[in-house]
């Protein structure tokens, strides 16, 4: 995205989608369907579409929200790209994955398509420099994280602009009862109709029928208008090797890669500790492998990424690895461990022959695996009292009152995660979450700039006197502010007039989550309703675990298995282990 000149591109590139526009518009004018492949060759360079994939556009520029629910690979991203190029105003991309709105932002300003992104990493002058081009109408695709609509100024931003599409990346997370359900996802349907979205698009690889009317519960998207495709492609092989004993898996390993004929390799592990352990394993015998997790940091992983797009043979990684990589070639997916559960396998899986040439995903299967997967994700339910006690202290005098907002530090470590507890708080009616604010502001003031200081309000400049000088820089601590008599409200209003009616640089630190009490309650009563959350979803994650295990001990075709959890029907692959030694 450096570099790139949205001042001198955007008049060329209006003028280039009126052209399409009147080009379509003539091709469907006798009653002929407007033409979407005059678009789709002039921007990206293809000739037609995938399956489901004009289906779902349609959808879109007809004015209807839908929902797509594509397998790994199926070409999810095109649906919102290329509508968002026919609209007049902005495509707002909600994502929690940084590494796919940075390519996805990287190949669209490629192609000369308008398109930036928003994330923690930027300094509040570049996100500044972001909004102003929303203002100008500069942007067409604007990628965001979820979290970033707790930002009362990025949402006050989008306010002023068109938003023509709100498309949302991986919604099974905004289901209860999906696989990976983030609490911050229940937020999103609602910033949507806050900002005035004209229509919606939720995206996903792995839905059952549960989660698909969640979404579409949320969005208000009409059961005809989601469009879903069969989960597998017949170009991979799913094999199941059942090999007990950790050495043992190692050496399977190792022949397998040995063996087989050359091609990129992603080996799936449960542990941080595993992935090393095995990279060593496999390059102490001469394999080009390395080891990839959440653990490193974010420079050696995306040399790391880079690598393995190149001359990497073998990538050994946790989970972390492969949300928004995307490489063509994978000739073999692994799981040296299982997988935590039916739609983790098929997104992992999924990540192997994007290319459609054959390809080989195996499951090394160890009973005890099972188990220890499920020890993993147990949280710790005899920690109540600790979180009673971490509670009380939020609380005033271990009571919550309506209308007083309770706050709790960013760094305030709960063993139960402080999402749980925000969900826990809005699904049993306790309070509902209100926009952060931040232990101190600080105010950079560049030399011959200070009397703008002037013009800001009477309230603004109070609070600036009450806080900390030192050489050019101000420093607004919250804490401070607030024993002088003023509150968060009036704190946020004043950063917010600061960084729009004036040159100066605001960085805030040490986000603080605000949550306001709808009704009173104690700490004991919310630490009962977070345990009962905490055990429920333990329950459902054991039994997903145990499904997927059944799937690999049984012997019936494995992606029909699979097929059948997701509703759909497909005939026996005729290639996987179990239909491989029913054949024999």
């Amino acid at each position: 995205m450096q570099g790139f000149a949205f001042a001198n591109v955007l008049p060329r590139f209006i003028n280039r989608v009126n052209v399409l526009k009147r080009c379509a518009c003539r091709l469907s004018g006798d009653g002929v369907r407007l033409d979407l492949r005059v678009p789709l060759k002039t921007y990206f360079g293809l000739a037609d579409f995938r399956e489901g994939q004009e289906q779902v556009i349609e959808k879109l520029v007809s004015g209807k929200s839908a929902v797509a629910v594509f397998p790994t690979a199926g070409g999810k991203s095109l649906c919102y790209q290329l509508p968002a190029i026919m609209f007049d105003g902005l495509t707002v991309v909600v994502s929690p994955l940084l590494s796919l709105m940075r390519n996805q932002v990287d190949y669209l300003t490629g192609k000369q398509i308008p398109a930036v992104m928003v994330s923690s990493a930027q300094s509040p002058a570049e996100v500044d420099e972001i909004y102003e081009k929303l203002r100008k109408k500069e942007v067409k695709l604007l990628y965001c994280s979820p979290e970033r609509f707790y930002d009362d100024r990025f949402l006050s931003a989008l306010k002023k602009v068109q938003i023509s599409m709100f498309a949302v990346d991986e919604a099974h997370c905004i289901s209860e009862w999906g696989h990976s359900f983030r609490p911050l996802y229940t937020r999103v349907a609602t910033m949507a109709k806050m900002v005035g979205a004209e229509r919606c698009l939720a995206l996903t690889a792995t839905a059952t029928l549960p989660v698909i009317s969640d979404i579409r519960n949320d969005f208000g998207i009409a059961a005809e208008d989601a469009v879903s495709l069969p989960f597998h492609r017949p170009n991979l092989q799913l094999k199941v090797s059942v090999i007990p004993g950790f050495l043992e898996r190692l050496e399977y390993l190792y022949r397998a890669i040995s063996e087989r004929p050359r091609g990129s390799v992603i080996v799936y592990v449960m542990l941080q500790s595993t992935a090393e352990h095995v990279a060593q394993f496999l390059q102490e015998r001469g394999i080009d492998a390395e080891f990839y997790h959440a653990g490193m940091n974010g420079q050696a992983r995306e040399i790391l990424e880079s690598r393995f797009q190149n001359d990497l043979h073998v990538i050994v990684a946790t989970i972390a690895f492969g949300m928004g990589i995307d490489k063509a070639d994978v000739r073999y997916v692994y799981h040296f461990n299982i997988a935590k559960s039916i739609e983790a396998y098929s997104q992992e899986t999924g990540r192997a022959g994007r290319d459609g040439l054959p390809s080989i995903c195996e499951t090394l299967f160890d009973q005890e695996d099972v188990q220890r997967a499920k020890e993993l994700i147990n949280t710790n339910l005899d920690a109540n009292r600790e979180l009673e006690h971490s509670l009380e202290e939020i609380l005033d005098n271990g009571t919550a009152q309506p209308g007083k907002v309770l706050a709790m530090p960013n760094d305030y470590r709960l063993k139960v995660g402080q999402e749980l507890l925000a969900y826990a708080f809005k699904k049993e009616g306790f309070a509902d979450e209100q926009p952060p604010v931040y232990k101190v502001y600080s105010i950079n003031v560049p030399s011959g700039t200070e009397e703008n200081l002037l013009d800001l309000s009477e309230t603004t400049r109070r609070i600036l006197q009450h806080s900390r000088k030192w050489r050019k820089n101000i420093k607004v601590e919250r804490d401070v502010s607030l024993e002088n008599g003023f509150t968060d409200v009036q704190i946020i209003d004043g950063i917010q007039e600061i960084q729009e009616r004036s040159p100066f640089d605001v960085k805030p630190q040490g986000r603080i989550r605000r949550f306001l009490p709808k009704k009173c309650f104690t700490a004991k009563e919310a630490t009962s309703s977070t345990l009962t959350v905490m055990k429920n979803r333990n329950a459902q994650d054991h039994e997903r675990i145990d499904h997927l295990a059944r799937i690999f001990l049984s012997n019936e075709c494995v992606p029909q298995q699979i097929a059948a959890h997701f509703a759909t029907e497909m005939e026996i692959c005729g290639q996987c282990t179990a239909c491989v030694d029913g054949i024999k």
